[in-house]
């Protein structure tokens, strides 16, 4: 089992409410998606800034959400490759969220942090290993 990591600090009070949603598309890289990270596909060791609050109905502002639940998914491939997300103001993470084959459709549940510090607050990072793929994220719920 890999772990992504935890929410908060040793400081912080203790538990987040979680308010769950259905599926809410905040990514699509593929170029015809009509959003925000739409474009070319990831290339390789591509770290993409992805916002996350404040896209189709997910909160943004008071309190601050502290992380997600989703749905990463990875868009052929065009080698083997790995994605990973993570805080956008903290360093990649040494797991991946998915490990995919070339021109395989892989999805997987995630669970991330967002930044909850600086310019990026509400945002993630979204990592390609190898090769142009596209990705797809939904999200499922968050933690505040």
């Amino acid at each position: 089992m890999d772990a992504n990591g935890w929410f908060g600090s040793a400081t912080a009070p203790t538990g987040s409410q979680y308010q769950a949603i259905g599926p809410t598309r905040v990514c699509d890289t593929r170029p015809t998606s009509g959003l925000r990270c739409a474009g070319p596909a990831l290339g390789p060791h591509v770290a993409e800034l992805v916002e996350v609050a404040g896209v189709n109905g997910i909160p943004s502002g008071s309190p601050v959400i502290q992380g997600v639940i989703g749905n990463l998914t990875a868009v052929a491939p065009t080698q083997g490759t790995y994605l990973t997300l993570y805080s956008a103001s903290l360093g990649l993470p040494l797991a991946s969220d998915i490990d995919a084959a070339a021109g395989a459709v892989l999805a997987n549940l995630v669970v991330v942090q967002l930044d909850t510090t600086d310019s990026s607050i509400g945002d993630v990072r979204l990592y390609n290993g190898a090769g142009d793929v596209n990705a797809i994220l939904d999200i499922e719920g968050w933690f505040q």
